[in-house]
């Protein structure tokens, strides 16, 4: 049985999570390297930034309904995701 946590499945706080903590690395990554002394800095910054432009969008540009973050991460998340798959697909 899956934990509730303030009446939503944990299942999906977490999945709205990983989608950002993947996502991130690699924006920073091509910002500003592959150290990761310079890249995990910048990682934990865009994830941050990821969160509060999706909650900023889907407050704001379909008000009076709101959106959840989690849906604008995955908008944007999804073909972030296929474009790195059609990139790296040859390396893998």
């Amino acid at each position: 049985m899956e934990h509730l946590a303030n009446g939503r499945p944990l299942r999906s706080r977490l999945d709205k999570r990983t989608r950002r903590q993947l996502m991130a690395p690699h924006m920073a990554r091509r910002l500003v390297g592959a150290a990761h002394e310079g890249s995990q800095p910048v990682a934990a910054l865009i994830g941050g930034l990821i969160v509060l432009v999706s909650d900023f969008i889907g407050r704001t540009l379909f008000a009076p309904v709101e959106v959840p973050a989690g849906i604008i991460i995955a908008l944007v998340g999804a073909p972030f995701f296929i474009y790195l798959l059609a990139r790296y697909r040859g390396r893998l």
